[in-house]
């Protein structure tokens, strides 16, 4: 009984008012929350949009594009690239070696040495001409341009991306 006493009681007349701020609360953060959906899905929408427009322009590019996540080495490569080279897409490997395979060997110092100072920082983007083997057994000249779009907190690179033409 004692316990009961100390329990604060609400009287009847404050009740009222206590539940119309509850509800109205209610309200407003229904209201925030349903603001908040149309954004997301406006922003989804806009991204997908984004998306589609992006996939047009690069199935409609004559050049070839990849990226590399640089600590597996998996490239994943457009299939304009396997197509310039005459492959298809099972017949390669999409890691890094793939591409150092198919180098020309009186052209792979200077792209490997400008990939090289391109992950050390020392450059903005890394550009490189060079033969590339293709399927026909023929070499074919590429201009290859490319970025690390992604560094780790310590500066070492991740994830880089580009094109050759």
């Amino acid at each position: 009984m004692a316990a009961l006493k100390k329990v604060p009681v609400i009287p009847q007349k404050r009740i009222e008012s206590i539940m119309l701020f509850y509800s109205q609360l209610g309200e407003l953060l229904a209201s925030i929350g349903l603001e908040r959906k149309h954004q997301l899905q406006a922003a989804d929408s806009a991204i997908k949009d984004r998306e589609e427009r992006l996939i047009l322009v690069l199935e409609a590019s004559t050049d070839g594009f990849w990226d590399w996540d640089i600590n597996t080495g998996k490239v994943n490569f457009s299939s304009r690239w396997a197509e310039l080279l005459g492959l298809s897409p099972g017949e390669f490997i999409p890691h890094i070696s793939s591409w150092e395979n198919l180098l020309h060997p009186d052209d792979s110092e200077a792209p490997l040495k400008s990939l090289s100072e391109h992950l050390e920082g020392k450059t903005d983007k890394f550009v490189s001409e060079y033969r590339m083997l293709s399927k026909n057994r023929g070499w074919l000249w590429f201009q290859v341009r490319g970025q690390v779009v992604l560094r780790d907190q310590d500066g070492s690179p991740l994830l880089m991306v580009g094109a050759f033409f």
